[in-house]
């Protein structure tokens, strides 16, 4: 079925062609007055100045158009003009009515996907083998879980990648600081090539403490700094010590970010590094210096931009043999489009590293490894309270664990305790699990209804609250429809009874739900999960204005009952879609003290 924006769009690329006119402005916005109409065509206005025209005589024969196309009034309630040329629409409750119905039972919302679909890598997340998982990791990886969720609801094959910061110099210090504390360790045995142990000999917090001890060391030491420099050259040429070594602390990182991001609810298709990337780089670089596209430059190999570009050269080979950001993002870029089959990469990182990926694009582009969109979705950052980047007590960002453990204990705080009236049925499992949901959400939904691109104040007791707009808040409103169903004796499964529309409310519900299309689409041309956490959260208070407007379950007429009932369906199937592709969990009841 057709959304009811492009229903109404089409109806008026036809009133505008058979009033012979182009059908370019022939498009219909929210009404800036709902009281006086749902939409509102502003084409007349447009098309009135290059034609010479009066713009309320063009709008009046748009008008006549439309109603010889509604003669019985099945779609159109009123037809008017405002001001100097708006033509105004409200749509009959007959019309809203069976739109609502096709929607409950549209698989999608009556959301059209893709007929071509696009083979999509988004890049998020982004964790460090050298540092547990913090607050700067929180932002790329709910926002880009989210933004994965809408492209394949859209049709397309998109597919996330950890891109984990598994290499390098970062490896050279933990390692070589390793070997200096545990010289007797077998990774470190002269001419041992084999039968290493199978186990890490240290832990995810014990990996992060050995990575700052090095850094602090090789600030006061250049002896240290070298030794870090040489065990990276070592590990780059496959040293049987350092590999082995270096396999078993992947693997512990690996497992630590894996527990963070199934408390977050998200996933990943690829867990891909750049250490997969390492053994392209000397190849590449020959590649690029043969294509004249990189060139020595005072010991270093660079590529240089044109001038219009105003970009410095990207540096992608030390003098010292070591290689950049840049070059392991420019061998990924390769190795996705020739293994993957990609023709869309997006990037969800801070916005801070914007000049970095405009090097890297146009050094892709330049060396032809990517004819497709490559996009950076800058993202900003969290701040506390004095407006900077938020860190802990100790001047470090904080950790991932600890920030989402406060958001769940305060949700916790909100619950009832185990046997008590309020948790009747509930065991202390089930408490935990429903305080975990609500205390994720709280973290989500507060991040992803900010603009992606602007910075915001991390403050959890106001996330945390279950009114206003907050993730509880969300969630209660699906459990309430629960509760209406279970009150009932009903499947909230069931499609239901024909919606009839007597109430305004049931009107303005109806409405706000069928804006899911547009907001969709506007999330996924925007990379923005804002406009559909702006959706559901407009849902949800029309939903609220319903239920105190319209009684449900107390009312006497009985169709009355089941059209409320089916237009309660229909708002929860929406609620538990838009939840769904934002990446929160909806429980089916919600507890308070």
């Amino acid at each position: 079925m057709k959304n009811l924006t492009a229903h109404l769009n089409t109806t008026l690329s036809e009133a505008f062609a058979n009033a012979g006119l182009e059908t370019t402005h022939a498009a219909v916005v929210p009404s800036g007055r709902p009281e006086l109409a749902d939409y509102q065509c502003n084409g007349a206005l447009a098309l009135a100045k290059p034609m010479g025209k009066n713009p309320r005589e063009l709008a009046e024969t748009i008008l006549a158009e439309l109603k010889k196309a509604d003669t019985e009034g099945a779609m159109f309630a009123e037809l008017s003009i405002a001001g100097p040329g708006f033509i105004n629409i409200k749509l009959s409750d007959a019309f809203l009515a069976s739109h609502a119905h096709g929607l409950l039972t549209s698989p999608t919302l009556g959301f059209p996907r893709t007929e071509k679909p696009d083979t999509i890598i988004l890049d998020y997340a982004g964790p460090n083998m050298g540092k547990p998982m913090h607050v700067g990791h929180l932002r790329p990886t709910i926002i880009g879980e989210s933004l994965k969720r809408m492209l394949n609801f859209a049709g397309h094959n998109a597919q996330g990648d950890v891109h984990f910061g598994d290499w390098g110099m970062p490896m050279g210090m933990i390692i070589a600081e390793l070997e200096h504390d545990h010289p007797e360790w077998p990774f470190f045995e002269e001419g041992k090539t084999e039968g290493f142990p199978t186990e890490s000999p240290i832990d995810i917090d014990e990996i992060g403490a050995i990575y700052r001890k090095a850094a602090a060391r090789g600030k006061e030491d250049e002896d240290v700094r070298r030794k870090a420099r040489l065990t990276a050259a070592a590990l780059q040429e496959e040293h049987p010590g350092y590999i082995a070594l270096w396999k078993l602390l992947r693997g512990v990182s690996f497992e630590s970010a894996k527990k963070n991001f199934l408390r977050l609810n998200a996933t990943f298709e690829l867990w891909l590094g750049e250490s997969d990337v390492r053994q392209m780089l000397a190849p590449m670089i020959d590649e690029l210096k043969d294509k004249k596209i990189a060139e020595l430059d005072d010991g270093a190999i660079i590529i240089r931009f044109d001038e219009e570009k105003k970009m410095p050269p990207a540096l992608i080979e030390k003098s010292d043999g070591g290689y950049t950001y840049a070059t392991t993002d420019l061998a990924t870029i390769k190795l996705r489009t020739e293994d993957y089959g990609t023709n869309r990469i997006i990037y969800i990182v801070d916005r801070r590293q914007s000049l970095h990926f405009q090097q890297v694009f146009e050094s892709a582009r330049m060396a032809d490894y990517a004819n497709y969109e490559l996009t950076h979705a800058a993202i900003g950052t969290i701040n506390g309270p004095d407006g900077t980047p938020l860190k802990s007590r100790e001047g470090a960002p904080p950790k991932l664990d600890d920030l989402l453990n406060a958001a769940i204990d305060k949700a916790r705080e909100k619950l009832p305790e185990v046997g008590s009236e309020k948790a009747e049925g509930f065991t202390q499992e089930d408490l935990d699990q429903l305080a975990t949901e609500i205390g994720v959400a709280t973290i989500k939904f507060q991040d992803l209804h900010n603009n992606r691109n602007t910075e915001y104040i991390f403050d959890l007791e106001q996330f945390s609250r279950f009114e206003g707009k907050t993730g509880p808040y969300l969630q209660y409103s699906v459990a309430r429809i629960n509760s209406i169903f279970e009150k009932a004796g009903l499947d909230v499964a069931n499609k239901g009874a024909p919606i009839k529309v007597t109430h305004a409310s049931e009107r303005n519900l109806i409405l706000s739900i069928a804006n899911f299309t547009d907001a969709l689409n506007r999330s996924i041309e925007r990379y923005e999960p804002s406009a559909l956490c702006e959706q559901v959260y407009t849902v949800a208070q029309k939903f609220s204005a319903f239920y105190n407007d319209c009684p449900i379950l107390s009312t006497e007429d009985e169709a009355v009952k089941a059209s409320r009932l089916t237009l309660a369906a229909l708002t929860r199937a929406h609620q538990l879609v838009c939840l769904d592709l934002l990446g929160i969990a909806a429980p089916h009841k919600m507890l308070t003290r």
